[in-house]
């Protein structure tokens, strides 16, 4: 692993998840991404990170719930987290 996936590979970012995430929110995000995915939700490719927009296919998706799902691989990749500002929806007003 590059030094440089450590940071835009995280599974944290993958998968759209704070460090503080809760093995709940886990597993109901990934759900949620791949269940977006199949649908061919826009943008459902493609995950925010502070280095920009990144991709990620099914795959990616379930190699990072596997990895956060291990207390010891998650700790690691808590470690190399920076907290990103997710685009949030725009209000209606």
């Amino acid at each position: 692993m590059k030094v440089a996936d450590l940071f835009l590979r995280n599974p944290l970012y993958i998968l759209e998840l704070s460090a503080n995430a809760t093995a709940r929110e886990i597993e109901r995000q990934a759900g949620k991404i791949l269940g977006m995915m199949e649908l061919e939700v826009h943008n459902s490719t493609r995950y925010p990170t502070p280095w920009g927009s990144q991709p990620r296919d099914a795959a990616d998706v379930r190699l990072a719930r596997a990895e956060l799902r291990d207390p010891v691989r998650f700790h690691f990749h808590s470690f190399w987290f920076l907290e990103a500002e997710y685009p949030q929806a725009p209000s209606r007003n």
